[in-house]
């Protein structure tokens, strides 16, 4: 198969079985760019772009726990992943005990509420309800998954099944389990934990892990049809921040607090890959084995929609990338009888 690409855009072919015994080919294109410093700007290609992801990466690959970039290789995605692996920045750096942080990409946006470090602590011996300290001063916070609410309860043998390397899950309140217990730093402003039986879902802006729920679930219910998982499991995005169908392109893009100089607005780049393949006409069954004769063969051109399905941001290297999807049937995995695919790219 020969892959003509005239684009800056890098790319990655998968053939992967589509459903039941029918093998898919799948092409997956992606950009980076770089993040505009004032409003207006032109949006450019990052002079060194994030390569097409075939593993996870971590933020600490020493302790593979929380996944900062999740693998670009997956046949497809539902809905579209919204993504920042960045850090929330106090306005003007100035210490702060609480601040909120902001994302809207089009009509859509999500606030989180981050709190200094704080914990549980029974104000006395004889009191019998826990109470929240003061949180501590900050400027600056990562946000990962590890400061979101979830964890491992000290007590009752039980952990968060949304983020089990969370902060702040309590099984069994007695002061064993609850004095001195870190609440998480990441919050939902609409619902603020309150009191040590308060369990809200675990919110945030990062990659949200495959082993995790509800996105377990996509995995365990298996589509008797094709033998596969459903297809939501593909989408890595944390529930809240996974948009029905594809970005088009020229969305407007806010960001709040997430950058040290407290807001970036920018649109993203309005370009769309069109993909055309070249695919040989045999009868069913006939393998073509023979490359000297690839070219004499018949052939039959078709297009592929390359659907915008993933947008990362990441603030604090001043990049974004954008990764595009499309694919098609074939007639066997060892043999998917194409001749040529043709990747170009319109404004």
């Amino acid at each position: 198969m020969n892959i003509n690409n005239q684009t800056p855009l890098l790319h990655k072919v998968m053939i992967t079985p589509e459903s039941g015994d029918r093998p898919g080919l799948h092409i997956i294109l992606k950009a980076t760019f770089a993040i505009p410093k004032r409003a207006g700007e032109q949006i450019e290609f990052a002079q060194k772009p994030i390569l097409i992801l075939e593993a996870d990466e971590y933020e600490d690959e020493d302790n593979p726990v929380c996944i900062r970039l999740e693998s670009d290789l997956v046949p497809f995605k539902k809905n579209t992943d919204i993504v920042v692996v960045g850090t929330v920045y106090a306005p003007n750096n100035q210490p702060v005990r609480q601040v909120d942080v902001g994302l809207k990409v089009a009509d859509g946006q999500k606030i989180l509420r981050v709190f200094g470090d704080r914990h549980w602590f029974f104000p006395s011996r004889f009191a019998m309800i826990p109470t929240i300290s003061k949180p501590e001063l900050f400027t600056e916070m990562p946000l990962t998954y590890d400061r979101a609410f979830g964890g491992v309860a000290k007590e009752g043998g039980v952990w968060c099944a949304e983020n089990p390397i969370g902060r702040g899950y309590i099984a069994k309140k007695s002061k064993e389990s609850v004095h001195g217990l870190p609440l998480p730093n990441i919050e939902d402003p609409n619902n603020l934990i309150r009191s040590w039986d308060h369990r809200p879902h675990p919110v945030g802006f990062s990659f949200y892990s495959r082993g995790w729920q509800p996105r377990l679930g996509y995995a365990e219910n298996i589509d008797s049809e094709s033998g596969g998982c459903q297809a939501e499991f593909y989408n890595g995005a944390h529930p809240q921040m996974q948009v029905p169908g594809y970005l088009k392109g020229n969305e407007e893009v806010i960001l709040v607090n997430l950058t040290r100089d407290g807001l970036r607005k920018f649109a993203l780049p309005g370009i769309h890959p069109t993909i055309e393949l070249t695919r040989y006409i045999s009868p069913p069954g006939v393998v073509i084995d023979d490359p000297t004769l690839n070219y004499r063969l018949p052939t039959k051109s078709e297009k592929i929609d390359a659907h915008l399905d993933t947008l990362v941001l990441l603030p604090d290297e001043g990049v974004f990338y954008l990764v595009w999807r499309g694919g098609c049937s074939i007639t066997s995995l060892n043999n998917p009888q194409i001749r040529e695919l043709d990747i170009q790219m319109q404004k």
